[in-house]
């Protein structure tokens, strides 16, 4: 019987695709997972995703018809030997700087962790956000974040 896992939201749908790509899996179209994240958007809440490789979505309402294994995100993160946070472990430093020294330390990540970078046209300002340093840096002004 093959088990899909129900996912309630986007951030816990990306969660998945990247350790399904991490897994070298792929969409039964032979597409890596990391490529349409935006599939989460069809069904939304109601996602699910089967648990296996070359695999598929659809609705929670057809794998309950078509007799599927459902469970919950949280369960497949425990099959996957995946723990819970700590809140000392989502824990991040916020550090108002230049955005030369943004940029600066956006290379200095770059291939050593993970990180993810925003640019705000409205505010004119990086932000880089490092998983591997914990830190958020930013060239937003104090009173810009504070609002």
């Amino acid at each position: 019987m093959t088990t899909v896992i129900h996912i309630k939201t986007k951030e816990e749908f990306k969660k998945v695709l990247q350790i399904f790509n991490k897994k070298k899996w792929v969409w039964g179209s032979g597409d890596k997972p990391l490529e349409f994240i935006n599939y989460w958007d069809y069904y939304k809440k109601e996602t699910c995703i089967e648990y296996e490789n070359n695999f598929r979505r659809a609705d929670k309402e057809y794998y309950k018809k078509n007799g599927y294994k459902i469970i919950s995100f949280k369960k497949f993160l425990k099959m996957e030997g995946i723990p819970k946070l700590s809140e000392e472990q989502t824990k991040f430093e916020l550090i108002h700087c230049s955005e030369g020294v943004v940029k600066d330390n956006i290379k200095k990540c770059e291939g050593k962790h993970l990180q993810q970078v925003a640019y705000s046209s409205y505010h004119e300002a990086f932000t880089q956000i490092c998983f591997g340093c914990k830190k958020i840096r930013t060239s937003l002004k104090k009173k810009e974040v504070n609002k």
